[in-house]
């Protein structure tokens, strides 16, 4: 029963920050589901993350999509291209034993910490011109790999890339990268499905609380759209904190 209960409680965390953001909670999904709900395989852990974040996505998405926050040009070649990596991704995890993979996620969610929370340059986008289709694949190959080997939707990846190379206004970026990441995911569970390393029964409870963090979210995102900053700033500081305490609990394990 605990179980359920701590996963319907991450699911409204991973939700929250998702349909906020456009992407960054499935990187706490990993580290809830280990040390909160108390899935002791890290590879099971990043299989049921991926299940629930599928479908937390979806959730997220359909409210983006409704509002035509999607462009779907551009989702069609970062997600074609960043499919053959995900897959490459998820199966090489496969091959790295837990506590290994649990120090890189530590390690990755630190950078990720810090470059949310230190204030980065304003950038200039130009009007909408043609977009370089050979960087959207390239860059959607890499953040595929990124996301297929810790089991991420890795919108926190996806969103900058897209303003960087396509130029978009961030609430289209937000959209398209909600549709990108939807289909990494799905690949990405997909892939653990076929190892049997996902609890559908935990998936099912985390994507419930999703649902709810979704709205919540959407409706922060509404409310604090003057102040892009704060939402920002406050999910960069929790995965710090969160990357830091898994980094010296793997640490420490590995001296004791």
């Amino acid at each position: 029963m605990f179980e359920a209960v701590a996963a319907i409680l991450s699911g409204v965390i991973v939700g929250t920050i998702t349909a906020a953001l456009g992407g960054g909670g499935s990187i706490l999904c990993v580290p809830l589901l280990i040390y909160f709900v108390g899935i002791g395989d890290t590879h099971l852990a990043i299989g049921t993350s991926a299940a629930a974040i599928t479908a937390i996505l979806l959730l997220s998405f359909f409210a983006r999509a409704r509002a035509g926050h999607v462009r779907w040009d551009l989702a069609k070649w970062f997600g074609g291209f960043g499919l053959a990596g995900v897959c490459a991704g998820a199966i090489a995890a496969q091959q790295v034993p837990g506590d290994q993979l649990l120090i890189l996620l530590g390690g990755l969610m630190l950078y990720i910490g810090v470059r949310s929370i230190i204030p980065r340059s304003c950038e200039t986008h130009h009007a909408a011109g043609k977009t370089s289709h050979p960087k959207l694949a390239l860059c959607g190959t890499a953040v595929g790999l990124v996301s297929g080997f810790f089991g991420i939707s890795a919108g926190f990846l996806i969103v900058p890339a897209l303003r960087r190379v396509a130029r978009i206004a961030m609430s289209s970026a937000i959209g398209t990268s909600l549709a990108v990441a939807s289909v990494f995911a799905l690949a990405t569970s997909v892939t653990y499905t076929l190892h049997g390393s996902v609890d559908f029964r935990l998936a099912a409870a985390t994507t419930a609380g999703g649902g709810l963090g979704a709205a919540f979210g959407i409706f922060l995102d509404r409310h604090l759209a003057s102040k892009p900053r704060t939402l920002e700033v406050l999910f960069g500081v929790s995965v710090f904190i969160a990357g830091a305490v898994i980094c010296l609990k793997q640490i420490s394990r590995l001296i004791g």
